[in-house]
């Protein structure tokens, strides 16, 4: 296994952290749509940043 791998597995444990923490955190006054708007939202934006990065063999 390459090192960059573990780097991107690393990152990506880290920023699903952060999204849980936000979560938990600071929105929980929003109503239960917009905190699902936010979390499909979030999903896709982390999805494309994996296509892209795995395109280039990050």
């Amino acid at each position: 296994m390459r090192v960059e791998s573990l780097y991107y597995v690393f990152g990506a444990i880290l920023v699903f952290a952060g999204i849980v923490y936000f979560s938990y955190e600071y929105i929980t006054q929003f109503p239960r749509t917009a905190k699902l708007v936010i979390l499909i939202l979030a999903s896709v934006v982390l999805f494309f940043i994996g296509e892209k990065l795995r395109e280039k063999n990050v």
